[in-house]
């Protein structure tokens, strides 16, 4: 009798049987809990009703700027995005944005096996993001709304803030507190998985 087909992510490709978590003090990295990364290259405005309703958001002109929450829209290039989902199915999702999109200059990709997505969490994440990153960090102006394609150990990465969950405003309260960072996610590369995957752990190893 045949055995089942088996899924095989990124991190069970490039990790085998190795460990999934590096834990040191005040960090921790994982892979993050990201089901479904579908990209949209072409004409963005002629794409943007269409992300927009799976976002439940009007999509963003600047730059950088993140978009929605369940799924949420990255910009990754004039003419490039990417749709992150949590819990979606990678192919409903996939097979919606191809329908929604018949028609126009855009071209949609189910890059979910070939990126790989890490979480850095804990108090000293900044720390260890820093190790191998120049861009600047300060929470003030890298905040959980923006992004930035950029390098980590030499190594192209889209990066991010994430925040802890959102304060409620209370009596009392003249403004709801913007939520501080909680750590970071990286999309990168499965090739470059491994290397960056021990990178991460001798960073980790030095945080003292």
């Amino acid at each position: 009798m045949a055995s089942a087909l088996r899924h095989e992510t990124p991190f069970d490709a490039t990790l085998g049987e190795g460990p999934r978590e590096i834990a040191a003090r005040g960090v921790t990295i994982s892979a993050a809990p990201v089901a479904a990364q579908i990209a949209i290259t072409g004409d963005m405005a002629a794409a943007a009703a269409a992300l927009g309703a799976v976002i439940n958001q009007v999509p963003p002109a600047q730059p950088n700027q993140i978009a929605g929450k369940e799924p949420y829209l990255l910009w990754l290039a004039p003419d490039k995005r990417l749709i992150v989902s949590a819990n979606a199915d990678r192919f409903e999702l996939g097979h919606r944005l191809t329908e929604s999109l018949a028609g126009k200059f855009a071209a949609v990709s189910d890059v979910s096996d070939g990126v790989a997505v890490l979480d850095i969490l804990g108090p000293r994440a900044r720390e260890i993001v820093a190790m191998g990153c120049g861009l600047d960090l300060d929470p003030q102006l890298f905040t959980p709304s923006t992004s930035a394609r950029t390098l980590l150990a030499s190594q192209p990465v889209v990066l991010y803030p994430l925040a802890t969950p959102e304060v409620k405003w209370e009596p009392g309260m003249s403004h709801i507190p913007q939520p501080p960072n909680r750590g970071y996610r990286l999309h990168i590369d499965r090739a470059i998985l491994h290397y960056l995957w021990k990178w991460l752990a001798q960073s980790a190893t030095a945080l003292v």
